[in-house]
């Protein structure tokens, strides 16, 4: 899946086991949450 600039993504475990994922991203990523918090993932550096 590929999640363009300003995209908003969402997502959701409806099941009671862990979910994991794999994240690529080009250096520089910034997040911003759903309530405005800013985070920059520590592999994005």
């Amino acid at each position: 899946m590929i999640i363009n600039a300003g995209a908003t993504l969402a997502v959701e475990n409806p099941i009671e086991r862990t979910a994991y994922s794999w994240v690529t991203t080009s250096v520089g990523l910034e997040a911003r949450l759903a309530d405005g918090t800013r985070i920059t993932p520590p592999w994005a550096n």
